[in-house]
């Protein structure tokens, strides 16, 4: 892998930058990219250089503000992935995270589907107990 956040990059440079904006396109270490990964990958090999990507972000643009973390829907917040950069992210305490738009409508529906369970649980229509409906006609 070639990426990296060396010097010769210039992130010192970026004074003025005070959101980052990261964007999750795949999650590798989903079992979908098992015998994909290349040779000497294991399911966590991605996620760490994405971390170490991060951390070399964070130590040479200390004007950082805001993280923004977002993924395409079939991405979870629970993710592997998700869940290492957001711990990245909490780690400074300098740095405030925040979801991007397709995360927080994410957050926004599930939101919606507890009111609605918790609703339909005062109304006794828990969805875990199985009913017998009988219709006549």
């Amino acid at each position: 892998m070639c990426q990296n956040t060396g010097p010769a990059l210039g992130l010192a440079d970026c004074e003025s930058l005070r959101v980052l904006k990261l964007f999750v396109t795949c999650d590798p270490s989903d079992s979908t990219f098992n015998g994909f990964r290349g040779k000497g990958a294991n399911e966590d090999t991605y996620k760490w250089f994405c971390l170490d990507l991060l951390s070399g972000i964070f130590e040479q643009v200390p004007s950082l503000e805001t993280v923004e973390v977002d993924a395409y829907t079939g991405i979870k917040r629970d993710a592997p992935l998700i869940v290492a950069l957001r711990r990245k992210v909490e780690e400074q305490r300098r740095l405030r995270l925040v979801w991007g738009p397709l995360k927080r409508e994410e957050e926004v529906l599930e939101l919606k589907i507890t009111r609605l369970e918790t609703a339909m649980a005062g109304m006794g229509l828990d969805s875990n107990v199985p009913r017998v409906v009988e219709v006549a006609a």
